[in-house]
């Protein structure tokens, strides 16, 4: 298993078989920011993403998890904000 979350991240392990992540180095690539899991108990796809000027990161995707935190029913879309500190 490949672990990708930072100290200090959103979720650190994964939640199901397949979570979405997100995560952003250094400019030479040499080092971590930040990086998160995104999911729940089941399969979490992230399907695309937009860093605003302001340097939050906007996720997209879609969930089939019975605990990602949206509304219930098959398939789940979602849209998260990482605010960045």
């Amino acid at each position: 298993m490949c672990l990708i979350s930072a100290s200090g991240a959103y979720q650190t392990i994964l939640g199901g078989n397949k979570d979405a992540f997100i995560t952003k180095l250094n400019l030479t690539g040499s080092g971590l920011i930040y990086s998160t899991f995104i999911g729940g108990n089941g399969n979490d796809y992230g399907n695309s993403i937009v860093i605003a000027g302001s340097g939050n990161a906007y996720i997209t995707g879609y969930s089939q998890s019975s605990n990602y935190p949206t509304t219930s029913g098959g398939y789940l879309l979602f849209t998260l904000l990482l605010i960045i500190w």
